[in-house]
């Protein structure tokens, strides 16, 4: 389980997660440290490494402290790494276009795919959502839409299942995926490459 401490309290204020088996390391960057998959890259056997545990977050931590934190804690097992923070060249969609309240009712816009399914639908700012889409995808959004700030977008998140196609067909789904969302955003995505500060964790 994940349980957090206050410094200000002195005590264990509320309990955070639990889970019913050992977190992978990847998890734990994520759910732990509270990076998001974008910002960091690590070999996939090394994300695999089941750590069993309970783990304790000092409230107010950064990012960066928490990092720190389980890089000394995992230095002596086979799960130890190494964190450095780079620029590197990594395969991106960037959305474009300027957001206009006209265009949408109470600033509110909705994504809806055929692939949602019944998942639950959720409200959230557009940097959030495109970080979600990002994860859907399988590349990180650069956010360009000028004024997005003003916008809430309803929407839910959709399994893709590109990881199961060919390199070609995954790429074509993505493409139809984004000319989909792209038209109900009036938004237009572009995929390039660019270069992006990323932890790079590499086993020790």
């Amino acid at each position: 389980m994940f349980v957090e401490w206050d410094d200000r309290t002195h005590r264990v204020e509320r309990p955070r997660r639990w889970n019913d088996h050992p977190w992978a390391l990847e998890s734990l960057m994520v759910n732990l440290v509270g990076l998001w998959t974008d910002e960091f890259s690590l070999p996939h056997a090394l994300g695999n490494e089941r750590l069993p545990g309970d783990w304790i977050i000092r409230r107010g931590a950064t990012p960066e402290q928490k990092l720190a934190s389980l890089q000394k804690i995992l230095a002596k097992t086979s799960a130890a790494f190494t964190a450095d923070k780079k620029l590197v060249k990594r395969d991106v969609i960037v959305a474009h276009g300027t957001f206009s309240k006209d265009d949408f009712p109470d600033g509110i816009v909705q994504v809806s795919l055929a692939e949602d399914g019944n998942n639950v639908r959720q409200n959230g700012e557009a940097k959030y959502y495109f970080r979600q889409l990002g994860d859907s995808l399988g590349k990180p959004i650069v956010n360009e839409w000028k004024g997005c700030e003003a916008a809430t977008v309803q929407f839910s998140i959709a399994n893709l299942h590109l990881t199961t196609l060919t390199k070609p067909a995954a790429e074509s789904r993505r493409a139809d995926v984004l000319d989909r969302i792209g038209v109900q955003m009036k938004v237009s995505f572009t995929q390039e490459s660019r270069e992006m500060e990323t932890w790079v964790i590499t086993p020790n």
